[in-house]
């Protein structure tokens, strides 16, 4: 009976039709065409956006996720590799997820450096993204070195920007957190001047003000 039950189970096997045989097999990526990779990219990037301004965090970042996978056969210098890690980066800076997150950003900015030159305004977006994650993780007093780019450029391209006197506080910001009294005081006066310059007064002003206070009495309190 089991001899006879293994018979009919092994002729079942080969005469399964090749749809069956077929059945549940995924497609290779190595296998699709370019026009079908672009085609699958084009799909996934579009519903991870879509959800990320649903706010379904989850969902976007499995479809961001599978975007990024879309890309591995792409050339090196192909934007959309970069779309996919920004847009991934984006969904988890938005769950919290800082530490994924940050080297999504690293890696965007890189390849804008690489491609537009170190000091071009095309780094303004990715410099702010790597400051971003990096202070929400809170590691404020690691983001100096990008803050001074971003202000050397922004001082370039627009030298009356009110992001410049808020760059200059974020520096001060940062040296107070390191507790570097004396250059947090400097940029702190540095963003009091360009902002009255820009606009003469208002609670920007009254903000710095008080940040300088606060530091001059902390280097008082060291002084002692």
């Amino acid at each position: 009976m089991i001899r006879r039950s293994c018979y009919i189970l092994l002729v079942l096997m080969l005469v399964q039709s090749p749809a069956d045989a077929s059945e549940g097999k995924t497609h290779s990526p190595h296998k699709l065409s370019a026009e079908q990779i672009s085609a699958l990219w084009q799909k996934d990037s579009v519903a991870a956006q879509a959800a990320f301004k649903a706010n379904d965090f989850s969902l976007a970042e499995r479809l961001a996720r599978k975007a990024l996978v879309d890309t591995r056969s792409m050339k090196d210098n192909d934007v959309r590799i970069i779309e996919s890690a920004e847009t991934l980066g984006q969904v988890y800076l938005r769950q919290r997820k800082f530490d994924e997150a940050r080297p999504l950003f690293m890696r965007v900015l890189r390849w804008k450096e690489a491609k537009y030159g170190k000091d071009s305004p095309e780094l303004i977006q990715p410099l702010n993204d790597v400051v971003r994650v990096t202070c929400a993780a809170g590691a404020c007093y690691d983001t100096i070195p990008y803050l001074k780019r971003l202000l050397a450029i922004r001082k370039r391209v627009d030298p009356k920007s009110r992001d410049i006197p808020i760059t200059l506080l974020l520096i001060g910001e940062a040296y107070e957190k390191r507790e570097a009294y004396p250059e947090a005081m400097d940029y702190f006066k540095q963003a009091t001047l360009a902002e009255k310059q820009r606009i003469g007064s208002g609670p920007m002003i009254a903000t710095l003000a008080r940040n300088v206070e606060r530091v001059r009495h902390k280097m008082a309190v060291c002084a002692k």
